[in-house]
């Protein structure tokens, strides 16, 4: 069973992009699957800080100024940032400094994106993970 049929899914796409999602051919695998935030332009953009908001999963990139989708709920594949075991919760990390919207285990002070449902045995592997940034709470 494909991903996109696990669901509910809630996908929104009336957002621009703040910055490059795509590359100029149009390959925007490099993107997909990170985490994205709003910024107060009313713009989606890849999280600065591990204490960012998200608003979902990056699922269909473009090129800044165009029109992005993310999947706010639902299931979704993610992109991490380190190794991640079933059933701990993933958020914006910054592992060896870099923040870049890749996932990792989320620790205190940090907003919950989702949790993950099967292993993350590496770096930039892509797990499959139920969202829910409609509504994301600090892990205390």
């Amino acid at each position: 069973m494909a991903i996109s049929e696990l669901g509910p899914n809630v996908d929104i796409s009336i957002f621009p992009a703040h910055e490059t999602m795509m590359a100029s051919t149009g390959d925007d695998s490099t993107y997909v699957g990170r985490i994205v935030c709003m910024n107060v332009d009313e713009e989606v953009c890849f999280p600065t800080a591990i204490s960012d908001i998200p608003c979902g999963i990056l699922i269909e990139g473009n090129v800044t100024g165009g029109y992005v989708t993310y999947r706010a709920f639902g299931v979704v594949p993610v992109k991490m940032n380190d190794v991640v075991a079933v059933p701990n919760c993933i958020a914006i990390t910054n592992l060896g400094g870099v923040i870049d919207g890749r996932a990792g285990t989320a620790i205190s002070t940090c907003h919950i994106v989702g949790q993950i449902l099967e292993h993350s045995d590496a770096e930039n592997d892509i797990v499959t993970c139920i969202v829910n940034c409609i509504s994301p709470s600090i892990k205390v």
